[in-house]
């Protein structure tokens, strides 16, 4: 793995931590009572339960946002360090807006074809926009990091992360 994709992903988890409470508060999934009798399966509604979210980086990391979803909560955290301080917004997501961020990483060829793996070029903070999609559920979990230019970001992906950046309340 290229080292600014490596350092990527690690400045991406540390990051995130001011949001992590999220996470924990969500706490584990709940397990089915145990019983003498063969394994029952969990209620469908624990069997369908996920977890999405979507992590976006970018100006060298002083601009980071995540927007996640559990089990149909959807909430969005801005982070941003400025020459006053770090400053971070929390606020509710609705549920149709975070299918379509979710959604537009697979539809919008603007960022569905800069999908990053290990023979990947050169992505960083300083030169791409970094989005991280991850999905969790009992089944597992899978991730894909997109990279898009700074440069020749197309339309697209603007009106992308245009919704995503109107999607945080202005105080």
């Amino acid at each position: 793995m290229k080292p600014k994709l490596a350092w990527f992903m690690l400045a991406l988890v540390a990051g995130s931590a001011c949001s992590r409470k999220q996470v924990d508060q969500a706490g584990p999934p709940k397990s089915p009572a145990k019983s003498a009798g063969p394994a029952a399966a969990p209620p469908a509604s624990q069997q369908e339960a996920k977890s999405e979210f979507i992590t976006y980086r970018s100006r060298g990391g002083k601009l980071g946002i995540l927007a996640t979803n559990f089990a149909g909560a959807c909430n969005i955290t801005v982070t941003r360090d400025s020459p006053t301080g770090p400053s971070e917004t929390t606020a509710e997501m609705s549920p149709a807006t975070f299918a379509k961020l979710i959604q537009a990483t697979t539809d919008v060829p603007a960022i569905s074809s800069h999908l990053l793996g290990e023979n990947s070029g050169e992505a960083d903070t300083e030169t791409h926009h970094i989005i991280t999609v991850t999905e969790q559920s009992a089944a597992g979990s899978s991730s894909k990091i997109y990279g898009v230019s700074d440069k020749d970001a197309p339309p697209e992906f603007r009106e992308w992360l245009s919704l995503l950046e109107k999607s945080v309340r202005k105080d």
